[in-house]
């Protein structure tokens, strides 16, 4: 296969330097007239571009039986190709000027036949540059497009979980509920879920809703609150609020004793993302119910602490005014008698 191909090259070779060479030496010793040299230089220019394209069709035709995929370029081929674009351009800008002056000398000189030649050679050889710089283009294009591939590829892969996962927004969704339920039962509903306090952790607050109750704009009726936060793949609780306390993990919330007296004692909670004086940070407002559902006292703030990373009293009725400091121990009295 390769001494074939050496002999097709040095057939080609021979054919596209000998021809003109002869017809040229024809010319200069008189054995060809001007009209002859012509009509030989336009039959054989004529040749080689037929032969031209009939090589062109027959690779076609070989790649796209045989399903041979593109060569891959490197650096060095692509400023190759770009150096024989810029050779082409140069080519045809030589072409297009010489093609004034030829006609100018031919029409100087009544000589016709050979000025009707050169023209027609000349716009050949500029159209098939033209062509020659498209085909290199294209090639060069081809190998832009094979260096974005991987990165094409990282982009889609990137995208196919999203585009492919119908239900993939929900997943948080249902992170939270499995979580709120595994906390507080079956019975347990989410009412926020997010990053809440605006952390990389995915928050959620559950509770147990006092069904007795409506939903007002005071807030939603609970019997149970508590915040969960996932770090590092697991849950952690990172506020409750219950029939006997408002707690965090360090102590208690806004608490001054825990009332021991069993009654059915709810809360009303509304949510917020700023506190008093409009200062951003995710608060929850509590309201306490007595056992009719009336609201008794004062709300309480419960805000994220973003310098110690925990649920506290945020108020500015005290002093000093801002989050307060949880307490660890407090007394255990009764308000009231048990009912009998």
């Amino acid at each position: 296969m390769a001494n074939k191909n050496r002999l097709s090259k040095t057939v080609a070779l021979a054919v596209i330097i000998g021809a003109p060479l002869l017809l040229c030496l024809g010319l200069g010793y008189d054995i060809l007239s001007p009209r002859g040299w012509a009509i030989g230089i336009l039959a054989w220019f004529a040749a080689l571009l037929s032969w031209t394209i009939v090589g062109k069709l027959a690779g076609k035709g070989t790649v796209a039986s045989t399903g041979v995929p593109g060569t891959e370029f490197n650096d060095d081929d692509r400023r190759r190709i770009s150096r024989g674009i810029w050779v082409r351009k140069i080519w045809i800008c030589i072409l297009a000027m010489a093609l004034p002056i030829g006609i100018a000398n031919g029409i100087a000189h009544r000589a016709w036949l050979p000025t009707l030649s050169g023209v027609g050679i000349n716009l050949i050889l500029i159209y098939a540059a033209i062509q020659d710089i498209g085909r290199r283009r294209r090639r060069l294009d081809c190998t832009r497009l094979l260096l974005l591939l991987p990165w094409l590829f990282a982009v889609v892969a990137q995208a196919q979980p999203t585009a492919s996962g119908s239900h993939s927004p929900d997943k948080p969704a249902r992170s939270c509920v499995e979580a709120a339920r595994k906390a507080l039962g079956p019975e347990a509903a989410v009412l926020k879920c997010g990053h809440l306090t605006g952390s990389d952790a995915l928050e959620t607050v559950a509770a147990i809703r006092l069904k007795q109750f409506k939903e007002t704009k005071d807030g939603v009726p609970v019997a149970t609150l508590v915040v969960l936060r996932r770090e590092k793949s697991q849950w952690i609780t990172a506020l409750t609020i219950d029939h006997y306390s408002i707690r965090n993990s360090i102590g208690y919330i806004a608490m001054d004793y825990i009332d021991d007296t069993p009654q059915e004692t709810g809360y009303r909670v509304s949510f917020s993302g700023e506190r008093s004086q409009r200062v951003p940070g995710f608060t929850i407002t509590i309201l306490y119910l007595n056992p009719d559902g009336q609201i008794e006292g004062a709300s309480t703030d419960i805000s994220w602490n973003p310098a110690v990373r925990r649920f506290q009293e945020y108020t500015e009725n005290h002093d000093p005014k801002g989050f307060q400091q949880e307490k660890k121990n407090l007394p255990h009295i009764r308000t009231r008698k048990p009912a009998r």
